[in-house]
């Protein structure tokens, strides 16, 4: 193959209509307006709810003292045997669910 034998290479440029891209270019770009997902005036009222959780009973207060009173005299008994065993298992059913989502 010589220098000589190449074909000629048109450029892209040329082969563009001119035209087309000058029209294309005058055209305005479209406009969207957006709509705020939340209107400024949205009120959230909370006060229902926070009274109905602070009424609610879920809390044993003579436990608590209990351990409160336990712990200021240091006689608090910790079982770690059980304390072990129960992060033990709650490790297991964790590490289990991890498998069961992998294997899906």
């Amino acid at each position: 193959m010589s220098i000589d034998s190449t074909k000629s290479v048109s450029t892209i440029a040329a082969t563009l209509n001119c035209d087309l891209i000058n029209a294309q270019q005058k055209q305005p770009t479209a406009k969207v307006k957006s709509k705020p997902c939340i209107e400024p005036s949205t009120n959230v009222s909370l006060n229902q709810t926070v009274s109905l959780l602070s009424s609610t009973n879920d809390i044993n207060m003579e436990k608590v003292n209990k351990i409160k009173h336990a712990i200021e005299t240091g006689s608090l008994l910790v079982n770690t045997d059980k304390i072990a065993d129960e992060l033990i298992r709650h490790t297991m059913e964790y590490l289990t669910m991890e498998m069961d989502i992998e294997g899906e």
